[in-house]
């Protein structure tokens, strides 16, 4: 929801655009803290309560996930250099290819070792680094992120004086 609000953002007027870019935001930024918050309680769900883990399918989706990632994080690193908004988008891309890699850690280790339970582990460790990372960018962002209106979608203060001259 919140990547088609962005880009709905940079489609629409100027006016528009702001109200999208800020729920965007919101949505991008919440977001990731609740569905970080909910895989931290499934893994220690299954910390707690150990099920046993196919490794193989951990190996090939979490492959499939990272390319996946990755390819949407190269379509937003160009317009994710002059916007705050966009570049929350594009590191939490990049930041999913490197999660991606984490189920094929834990299913090689599983399939090695026979012991489904660093499967949880290694969610829990996914989990807190975006609710960290994710904190992080909002607080070093927030003047772009949450007051929209002082930055001109989708073009920086240098191209719009570009523009103007």
């Amino acid at each position: 929801m919140a990547l088609v609000l962005l880009y709905l953002a940079f489609v629409l007027s100027e006016g528009v655009s702001r109200e999208l870019l800020r729920s965007a935001n919101m949505f991008s930024s919440v977001g990731l803290i609740a569905i970080s918050g909910l895989l931290l309680w499934q893994a220690i769900e299954q910390f707690l309560h150990p099920v046993p883990v196919q490794g193989a399918v951990a190996i090939v989706v979490g492959i499939a996930a990272a390319v996946a990632n990755w390819g949407v994080a190269q379509l937003l690193y160009q317009p994710g250099r002059n916007n705050a908004a966009i570049r929350l988008a594009y590191i939490h891309n990049m930041g999913d290819v490197y999660v991606s890699i984490a189920p094929v850690i834990a299913g090689l280790v599983i399939i090695t070792t026979g012991y489904s339970v660093f499967d949880p582990i290694i969610a829990c460790g996914v989990a807190l680094w975006i609710i960290v990372s994710t904190v992080q960018e909002v607080f070093e962002s927030r003047g772009q992120l949450i007051w929209p209106e002082k930055v001109v979608c989708g073009h920086s203060e240098e191209q719009e004086r570009a523009a103007a001259s």
